[in-house]
């Protein structure tokens, strides 16, 4: 009777795979993310001024660029394990030019309720414009927004 080997190549437990920056990781099943693109429209460059992410402590999967180019799209992620608990983000730009024009952008993937963005402006000159995000009730919570002149 002949032998078989069977050679099995697998990753430690609790190992991730090179995709979990943008997704859960194996085994966790309550996993939220939060992630934000901003498109800028302007012809302006913002710098970042603030940024956190939610529960305190939470690390960015992609932090946020410190600067937009005019025409540039920029993403960035957060995300976080837990059943009872969501996700978020925000961040706020400003224009080098003038530290008085400030957009503001947030996301929240809610674990028990309805996801949410917000968007603010501070600037008599341009606004940021909420454009999609992919649903309510998501566990990957997607939001794209625009900065544009008024």
């Amino acid at each position: 009777m002949a032998t078989m080997t069977v050679l099995t190549l697998a990753a430690p437990a609790g190992t991730a795979s090179a995709s979990d920056s943008r997704h859960r990781p194996d085994g966790v099943d309550t996993w939220r993310t939060a992630r934000g693109t901003i498109v800028n429209y302007t012809d302006i460059t913002w710098g970042l001024g603030a940024s956190a992410t939610y529960p305190n402590g939470t690390e960015w999967l992609e932090a946020p660029p410190s600067r937009i180019e005019p025409g540039e799209e920029v993403t960035f992620a957060t995300g976080y394990d837990s059943g009872w608990m969501g996700s978020g983000l925000s961040v706020v730009y400003y224009n080098n030019l003038n530290s008085k024009n400030q957009v503001y952008f947030r996301a929240n993937c809610v674990a028990n309720g309805s996801n949410v963005h917000d968007e603010q402006n501070d600037s008599d000159s341009y606004k940021a414009v909420f454009s999609y995000d992919n649903g309510t009730s998501t566990n990957s919570y997607s939001v794209r927004w625009h900065i544009e002149k008024r």
